[in-house]
């Protein structure tokens, strides 16, 4: 009896073990991931680009492997998948100053598909079907703007009317619609395959890092300025910096109606329902993230060191807010019990991620203690003072919460409670 009851005891530890294990990030892989394509098939392929080449992952991200014969520049910047005439997925690989490397086998071997690229530094690719059965492929560079080829890589034309910054570092496509986020004048649109682009309103001159789409929706990561959104589709658009503690913005993945960011200080998750973000870092022990993709409802994060992999619905979870709904305004209520012996509760609004300080005054207007100081998600709140140790008499308590949106609000509070013994 007592070894069965030991067994089933190492087995429960064993699942619990298991469960903490994976609420949290965990490596998958020693090799950096800089670039990510993942593959919409049954296959789930995911393929990760580093200095070393390509790394290919047939597992859901547990085992990959190089594939890189034939890849002759192995410093690779960016991936996509494209379908071909033939109803099958080739695979592009943008090199620095190396150019765009095709394979039609999975990686299992590649050759360079250069014609008409006159500037070699790739720094980012999209896809979109071009209406006859085959795929445009647009090619992102630092320096040369935006190349189309039309016929799977075999040839390339550059089209850039309009596009005033030819260093670009991201590009997608929602829609009809190209997107080309550059290095020093914000974001670009055409409608025309990039016969002719038109800057957008809303962000301003700012060094472009990241973009994606997701419908109507459209999202931007800057170097130093933080995130934007459009929901326009891309006519407007608004800072969404509420939560998001780091303003580097490197790499930006969308799954369903979530977002998430890669910063310098790790992966963050935006609630659009609260218009704010959270850090979702837990088991991540490096902050420098690259590059982020989504495959089989995981997330996947390209770091400085190795390439990790989390649940999306774990990360969802984590930072989702109460069911009721997100308080309209600021407020500090009265607390209670009042008068009160010797502890009592405060109770507060935050309609938005704010700054919060929430301390305790005696009757000359000094600091007795401090309750809350530091950066709170929206919702109803509540702290608890227990004055065992203090005076009976009155004391003040007083709120000032600072929104983390732009342009910030400031709300000031003060209550008088009564500490009776």
């Amino acid at each position: 009896m007592k070894i069965f009851l030991s067994i089933q005891f190492a087995f429960l530890f064993v699942l619990i073990f298991s469960d903490l294990v994976q609420a949290q990030w965990i490596q998958v892989s020693g090799y950096d991931g800089v670039a990510f394509a993942t593959s919409s098939d049954s296959s789930g392929n995911i393929f990760a680009g580093d200095d070393v080449g390509v790394m290919l992952s047939t597992d859901g991200g547990t085992t990959w492997s190089v594939v890189d014969s034939g890849l002759t520049n192995h410093d690779v910047q960016c991936l996509a998948l494209a379908a071909n005439r033939s109803g099958e997925t080739d695979l592009f690989a943008g090199t620095y100053l190396g150019g765009v490397y095709l394979s039609t086998n999975d990686g299992a071997t590649w050759a360079a598909v250069d014609s008409g690229l006159t500037n070699m530094d790739i720094r980012t690719l999209a896809v979109s079907p071009n209406g006859a059965g085959g795929t445009n492929v647009f090619a992102g560079t630092d320096g040369g703007g935006v190349y189309l080829s039309t016929n799977n890589g075999t040839s390339w034309t550059a089209v850039n009317t309009g596009l005033y910054d030819h260093s670009v570092a991201a590009l997608v496509v929602n829609g009809a619609i190209l997107f080309a986020a550059t290095y020093g004048e914000g974001v670009f649109k055409s409608g025309d395959n990039g016969t002719s682009w038109h800057q957008v309103d809303g962000l301003g001159l700012f060094k472009m890092r990241s973009i994606a789409a997701k419908e109507n929706n459209l999202y931007a990561g800057t170097y130093a300025n933080g995130a934007f959104r459009s929901t326009d589709g891309g006519t407007t658009w608004a800072p969404i910096d509420s939560g998001l503690t780091d303003s580097f913005v490197w790499a930006l993945a969308t799954c369903g109606e979530n977002l998430f960011a890669g910063t310098y200080q790790g992966v963050f998750f935006f609630n659009n329902s609260t218009v704010t973000w959270a850090a979702v870092n837990e088991g991540l022990t490096t902050g420098y993230v690259w590059a982020l993709t989504v495959n089989r409802n995981y997330l996947f994060a390209g770091t400085s060191a190795g390439i990790w992999r989390r649940p999306v619905s774990e990360m969802v979870a984590s930072v989702r807010p109460p069911s009721r709904d997100i308080p309209a305004g600021f407020n500090l209520g009265q607390n209670y019990p009042d008068p009160f012996n010797p502890s009592t509760t405060i109770k507060y609004d935050l309609p938005t991620a704010s700054s919060v300080s929430l301390k305790i005054y005696n009757l000359l207007g000094q600091t007795v203690t401090t309750l809350i100081e530091g950066i709170q998600q929206p919702g109803e709140k509540s702290a608890r003072w227990n004055a065992a140790g203090f005076s009976c008499g009155v004391y003040f308590y007083k709120l000032e919460a600072t929104s983390l949106d732009k342009p910030a609000k400031t709300f000031t509070q003060v209550r008088k409670m009564v500490l009776m013994k």
